[in-house]
């Protein structure tokens, strides 16, 4: 999504995610998070509201004891090497959550399988495709995304923050 991509609207992003999210730590901790790895930072802050809805302290036990923890819901299975303070540091959480994310998007190659097995895992999304409560999970996550960047565009296009450049690729993302 071309502004929360675009370096000359990064602060405008930031603020704007700090005022929808509530806590500028948890923005600024998923806005770096997707720097680092190239996501889109629309698709983690979405990732992350499905999760846990941007509270640092979730929590959740699965139907095997494992527990999902942090903004990221990291699971303690596969995140063996965080200790439990670290689950709930927003900028380990996202940045752990968000370094995963890309490689299951590398490894799948599209977003809808990415987002599936972030859910389900890599075993649950197979031949047969995933489940069908992963997938209203992956509609959900979309959903959110797409909102955060009309949103965005509702809100900064007036004020001169977006280049026209930036608000044709908002309305046409096959514009850039």
């Amino acid at each position: 999504m071309a502004p929360f991509n675009n370096p000359s609207t990064r602060a405008s992003v930031v603020k704007f995610l700090e005022e929808r999210i509530g806590k500028t730590e948890v923005a600024e901790a998923l806005v770096e998070a997707a720097d680092r790895y190239q996501v889109d930072p629309a698709l983690v802050v979405a990732l992350s509201w499905q999760e846990s809805r941007f509270q640092a302290t979730a929590a959740g036990v699965n139907r095997n004891s494992t527990i999902d923890r942090g903004l990221m819901q990291l699971n303690s299975s596969t995140f063996t090497s965080l200790s439990e303070d670290d689950f709930y540091n927003p900028y380990l959480n996202a940045d752990h959550g968000t370094s995963y994310l890309r490689q299951i998007l590398d490894f799948s190659g599209n977003t809808v399988t990415a987002l599936a097995m972030y859910n389900a895992g890599p075993g649950r999304v197979g031949s047969l495709g995933a489940p069908s409560i992963t997938l209203e999970y992956v509609d959900r996550i979309f959903a959110y995304r797409d909102s955060l960047v009309r949103d965005f565009y509702d809100e900064y296009a007036s004020s001169g923050v977006l280049m026209s450049r930036e608000i044709q690729a908002v309305k046409n993302p096959d514009y850039l």
